[in-house]
């Protein structure tokens, strides 16, 4: 039986294990175990299509439909759900992992009946939402508002201090810095730098911090993900981004060639909804300052956004060219986020189908950042769906012999 012949909501076991979709929860003999909604989703899948093979590709469009992950984010999806059931990758009771095919579950599903049920509280159904979470990257949930510091800006004492606070990313700082640019304004109200600064502070607080829900999780910090989550029509949300559009129209207005405003446009009409316009806001950042990598970068999460992947990959590839010409003199700003540009450019090559030439940008972020662990597991992946399970092994081990353990290597480490 799959799960097919069962209703979403039902549970049903699978080996000794008895599964909870709606609750999230594993029993065994009294014992419960919780797992995360990503690795619930797997598992439903899995049993879903029981005992057929699930391919690679369906899975990362099952989990993360609207957006673009590491190949790394799926072999740690898998370890949970392994851990969770006690399975073992090298011996395997409950999923097998086939190279260049996909995963299998290995034992019969079979509905429980509802008056065998345990009687527990129904969260809301997490099983196979189709509501897609949004872009689940690092980069982009860190990094959006980090990408908007302007280089060469003429600033004062007051302003660099402004600067600081807000990138340093946490509320205490963003607050600190949304007061200084505020206290900037008051002494000269249309000071653009100012005016954009005092934005992006506003908008800061609607991705991570919004008024209600508490803070937002670090993989949900995105333009994508807010949008998704719908908060962004609750009326204190509406107010705030029209408090921002104001401040951003008036920092073009007071400095049209400021690619630092135009970035915060750009950002602004991409959380109200307007994607064109955002576009064409990042483009004039691109126009009025060609060497930007950060509008470049920030254009390609719209084209992500969009369903574009061919226009993101050329603009992150130019983000990631202008980085490599502009390091020199800004290493401390472009180094921490060069290599997730990289990988997230390999990673869009293989939903495109270009393999050899995500294997080409995954090595290229190790030639200039060597033991990247997510460029080494992704690289990994890779070359073990290519049937070069050796080279897999031989990545992973080198990488762990320098920098210790690492969980997401261990799919590619078979007990010799």
């Amino acid at each position: 039986m799959t799960l097919e012949n069962i209703q979403p909501s039902q549970s049903f076991t699978i080996g000794v294990w008895r599964v909870h979709p709606a609750s999230g929860a594993l029993e065994r003999d009294g014992e419960e175990r919780r797992l995360e909604p990503k690795v619930m989703q797997l598992l439903c899948l899995l049993a879903e299509h029981a005992p057929e093979v699930v391919g690679r590709e369906t899975v990362l469009e099952a989990l993360w439909p609207t957006q673009v992950v590491g190949e790394d984010a799926l072999a740690r999806c898998l370890l949970k759900l392994r851990r969770a059931l006690d399975d073992d990758a090298r011996d395997p009771r409950y999923i097998e992992t086939l190279p260049r095919r996909g995963y299998r579950l290995l034992v019969p599903v079979e509905a429980v009946e509802a008056e065998m049920r345990t009687a527990r509280p129904s969260s809301p159904r997490r099983f196979l939402p189709l509501a897609a979470a949004g872009i689940a990257l690092l980069f982009f949930a860190t990094a959006w508002l980090y990408l908007a510091w302007p280089d060469g800006m003429d600033e004062g004492p007051l302003l660099a201090r402004a600067h600081d606070h807000y990138y340093r990313f946490n509320r205490v700082d963003n607050e600190r810095a949304h007061l200084l640019y505020q206290r900037l304004l008051e002494a000269e109200p249309d000071r653009s730098e100012a005016l954009a600064g005092l934005a992006n502070t506003l908008i800061q607080r609607l991705i991570r911090w919004p008024e209600t829900g508490g803070p937002v999780p670090e993989v949900e910090r995105s333009v994508a993900a807010a949008l998704d989550s719908g908060r962004l029509e609750l009326p204190w949300a509406r107010a705030t981004l029209a408090q921002a559009e104001l401040l951003v129209e008036s920092a073009v207005r007071e400095d049209p060639e400021s690619g630092f405003a135009w970035k915060a446009h750009g950002l602004v009409h991409a959380l109200n909804r307007r994607l064109d316009e955002a576009q064409a806001s990042y483009r004039r950042a691109l126009d009025v300052d060609p060497d930007n990598w950060e509008a470049a970068a920030n254009l390609g999460e719209l084209y992500l956004i969009a369903g574009e992947d061919a226009l993101a990959v050329a603009a992150f590839e130019r983000a990631y060219g202008l980085m490599d010409a502009g390091y020199s003199d800004r290493a401390q700003r472009i180094g921490p986020w060069q290599p997730e540009v990289g990988i997230l450019i390999g990673a869009l090559h293989r939903r495109l189908g270009a393999d050899s030439e995500a294997e080409r940008w995954y090595r290229r972020v190790l030639e200039s950042t060597p033991l990247h662990a997510e460029a080494t597991v992704a690289l990994a992946e890779a070359r073990a769906a290519a049937g070069d399970e050796d080279e897999a092994e031989s990545l992973c081990r080198e990488l762990i012999s320098r920098i210790g353990p690492l969980d997401d290597c261990q799919p590619y480490l078979p007990e010799r």
